[in-house]
């Protein structure tokens, strides 16, 4: 459900399922675990709550990149992209 149909990264295109993982959209995740959660318990609570929103697939790599630096370098370089193109 959070990558629309074939599993893969929104921000990269990683596709291999042993590099992906569900991050919180608007962060939190950490809060969210230390509350509710514990390892696998969380991905068996998104499925009986039918896949709440707020949530995207990413991998491993761009969701720690997000969570240490507040974006990923994947989203830093096509936002500097898109600005150079608006110029």
């Amino acid at each position: 459900k959070y990558a629309g149909g074939i599993p893969h990264c929104l921000c990269c295109g990683e596709t291999c399922l042993d590099f992906l993982s569900v991050d919180h959209i608007n962060g939190g995740g950490s809060k969210d675990r230390e509350e509710n959660f514990k390892g696998a318990n969380f991905y068996r609570w998104l499925r009986r709550n039918n896949y709440p929103d707020g949530y995207q697939t990413l991998c491993h790599n761009c969701n720690q990149a997000k969570g240490f630096y507040g974006m990923c370098p994947h989203e830093r370089s096509r936002q500097a992209r898109s600005e150079r193109e608006a110029k």
